[in-house]
């Protein structure tokens, strides 16, 4: 049950940061199960599970931290060396943090914590079981090592007896660690009952060391209150000790947390760590103050500074600095604490704020873009009028520091909004394994381009087409070992996701090593439903879109994983319902490709447009698409095959399409061919010619969506408020090439023609 006398902001932000510390979590149990001995792996798991154990006795959370203090146990055998995990064990690893994660969900919505008590008590079961498996005989067997191996041990030994005792790591974590590799070595570990050997150990040190060698002993569950009031006076006994403000400061936060969390959870190793951290920061020994840089890892919670707030992390290293240059806290995820810096300052801030709030600034950034191009407008206005020269150089001088400051506002507004895509792209591994261990098959996974960041508006548009796409690679695409060891592949398959970016769109490209498409299915498919016809000879990517219609699918059976005729539909009009696009390309018998196209937003759209006029309506053409504009010659008009209508340009056939006809739907014969102007665009190398009256001028727009516009053909996806008060529509190009049935690429051989 939920303490009811926990502020509710401190939950939420409990439950937001505790989300964050383990969505990368399946990667890494992947990663586990390929490797189970890479110990930075099993610790990278290892720390965020130990940290909400740790943190939700706070919150009354206690069936939370009885299911994360079973996964830690087999996570710390496994760290140990004494268990080594196994497919069944990273299985129910994953169904622990999987439930983890829902009960996050449900506390979230105001539910208990367990729906199901019978299920949460059989994968308690299951858990437990994986860390009391009892250890295999050859782990157990005594090895009878030769008098030369001995010897080394001994040798070893000797020499990090001389290190231990050296005076510049005395008191440092280094020298705890230092202690148990010697203790390891020689066969003498310290058990933890020995209590009366480490208080005569303490005698004659500083109480700043005996503080750290206190706290550095292995706790396995919360101290006795005795020993706690034992800690509590040597604390207050260093603090009559310190010297400097920034040092009783520094102090005053730790023992705090000290108080608050013995109090209530009781002092455990989550304590102590949080505790050895600060007094590392704290660096007192005696009368001598050291600056200390400690690292932080940047997958782990930062370190809060009020007692309420809850999340520690676990001390990577802690290294001794000198002269560190005023560059280098750019270079380290890290904090400095010295007798010059406020502990203040350098904590990192942030800020909940509900995203419409963040969606209606960014409107008013669009709206600001366009009053910036009315102050050009205006300007220019002046200088085709001759008015006061001086006037219009410092209305001049004026609009271009608008502009500049108003683009700073723009871009950080966009970035405001923007977020990791690897949030999604990192359930993608989890999802092919567990479609492969259904299906016996063996499959890697590749991503590129997870550090992108992407609007948010896009992270909930793409996350279920990708979602069913790497599904289907997995399922469809890839073929059993044994159907590739037939075919003299690799017998495991592979499947790589790949994002980029330009100014504008996002890139995302899913490709497989598998089966690829069965035209031939796909063709027989086509012609049952209608779309081609017996004796009708399509082309391969004709054949290919079968694939995105509705009840077509190519799974020889059906399955519990996909088959059954749904989906790939549905991705192809979730992603144009965005703007975007889907294509496919594939090889039979080497694999396919799957491209989505999508714009980098779907709120406010700032783009760049050429402005060009046809029939006196101003029109838009986004820049990125334009690749140059030139009067049109009459005799290089032509037309190809007695069909379409064609240009010579640079040694290349242009198609060419007269924006007049196309938007009026009919031909005119009174417009010359040399009147007007040709603006050259590019779609993924197709290139076309549009045939229109003059080009106006080129200036940012921001593009708002069209409603109650009703039309045959797709041939506008927005309109702009441009800078003298006009709307122009904003050609959709990708849709006006597809809609306009030209058959001929732009070609390179003249003489073909």
């Amino acid at each position: 049950m939920i303490d009811d006398s926990v502020d509710p902001n401190i939950l939420l932000e409990f439950i937001d940061e505790s989300i964050d510390s383990i969505e990368d979590l399946p990667q890494l149990f992947i990663k586990m199960e390929k490797d189970p001995h890479d110990a930075e792996v099993v610790n990278a798991i290892f720390r965020p599970v130990h940290s909400i154990k740790g943190n939700s006795a706070f919150f009354g959370l206690l069936k939370l931290k009885k299911l994360t203090h079973e996964l830690e146990s087999t996570l710390d055998k496994c760290r140990k060396g004494e268990l080594t995990a196994n497919k069944a064990i990273i299985d129910i690893l994953l169904k622990g943090m999987d439930e983890v994660t829902d009960i996050f969900t449900r506390i979230r919505n105001g539910e208990d914590e367990i729906n199901n008590n019978d299920a949460y008590d059989q994968l308690l079961s299951d858990i437990i079981t994986t860390h009391q498996v009892t250890p295999p005989k050859a782990q157990e067997a005594d090895y009878n090592y030769s008098p030369k191996v001995l010897l080394n041990i001994e040798e070893i030994v000797n020499k990090l007896e001389i290190v231990q005792s050296s005076q510049l790591i005395k008191g440092s974590m280094e020298a705890s660690l230092l202690t148990e590799v010697i203790e390891l070595l020689s066969g003498n570990q310290t058990s933890q009952e020995n209590d009366e050997s480490i208080s005569s150990s303490m005698e004659g040190m500083s109480v700043y060391d005996r503080i750290l060698e206190f706290i550095s002993r292995e706790i396995s569950d919360s101290l006795p209150e005795e020993e706690v009031d034992n800690l509590d006076k040597l604390l207050l006994e260093l603090k009559d000790q310190l010297l400097t403000s920034e040092q009783l400061e520094s102090f005053e936060k730790m023992y705090d947390d000290f108080k608050t969390f013995s109090a209530t959870v009781g002092f455990d190793s989550l304590l102590a760590e949080l505790m050895k951290e600060k007094l590392t920061g704290l660096a007192f020994k005696g009368e001598v103050t050291q600056e200390l840089t400690f690292e932080e890892n940047a997958s782990e919670i930062p370190v809060p500074e009020s007692a309420d707030i809850f999340l520690v992390p676990e001390p990577e290293q802690t290294q001794n600095t000198v002269d560190v240059e005023a560059e280098e806290p750019t270079k380290k995820t890290g904090v400095q604490l010295s007798k010059d810096t406020d502990s203040k300052d350098v904590s990192g801030k942030t800020m909940r704020v509900p995203e419409n709030t963040i969606d209606e600034f960014l409107n008013f950034v669009g709206e600001l873009v366009v009053v910036r191009e009315m102050y050009d407008h205006l300007r220019l206005h002046y200088e085709e009028q001759g008015i006061a020269a001086e006037l219009t150089t410092e209305l001049r001088r004026h609009t271009d520091t608008f502009r500049q400051i108003s683009g700073e506002l723009e871009r950080t507004c966009m970035n405001i909004r923007k977020q990791p895509i690897k949030q999604i792209l990192r359930k993608l591994p989890r999802i092919v394994r567990d479609v492969a261990a259904v299906s016996g098959k063996e499959i890697d996974v590749e991503i590129y381009g997870d550090d992108i960041q992407v609007d948010k508006s896009l992270i909930g548009i793409i996350e279920d087409p990708l979602v069913h796409m790497i599904r289907n690679a997995a399922d469809h695409g890839i073929e059993s070992p044994e159907d590739r060891t037939g075919n003299d592949k690799d017998p495991c398959g592979k499947i790589i996701l790949n994002v980029t970016e330009d100014e504008e769109n996002l890139f995302i490209s899913i490709q497989d090593d598998g089966k690829g498409l069965n035209y031939k299915v796909l063709l027989e498919k086509g012609i049952k439903i209608g779309i081609f016809h017996e004796g009708q000879n399509p082309s391969q990517q004709e054949i290919a879109q079968v694939i995105f219609m509705s009840g077509i699918s190519t799974a020889e059976k059906i399955t519990d994983i996909s088959g059954r005729g749904v989906g790939m539909d549905v991705v192809k009009r979730y992603i144009e319902n965005a703007g975007g696009s889907v294509s496919i390309s594939s090889e039979t018998g080497k694999g396919s490709e799957f491209k989505i196209n999508l714009r980098k937003s779907v709120t406010t759209q700032i783009i760049n447009g050429l402005i060009f006029r046809l029939d006196g309506i101003c029109y838009v053409i986004p820049l990125k698409y334009v690749v140059e504009n030139f009067p049109p010659e009459h005799e290089k008009f032509c037309n190809v095959y007695d069909k379409h209508e064609h240009i010579k340009r640079h040694d290349q056939l242009l198609p060419v399409i007269r924006l007049s006809e196309l938007f009026s739907g009919t031909i005119s014969s009174q417009r010359s061919k040399e009147d007007g102007i040709l603006i050259v665009i590019d779609v993924n190398g197709r290139k076309v010619a549009l045939l229109a009256d003059e080009v106006v001028n080129i200036q940012q727009v921001v593009l708002k969506p069209l409603k109650g516009l009703h039309m045959k053909k797709e041939y506008f996806c927005g309109g702009a408020l441009r800078g003298d008060g006009y709307i122009s529509l904003i050609l959709d190009i990708e849709h006006l090439l597809n809609g306009n049935e030209l058959t001929l690429e732009p070609s390179e051989n003249l003489e073909e023609v």
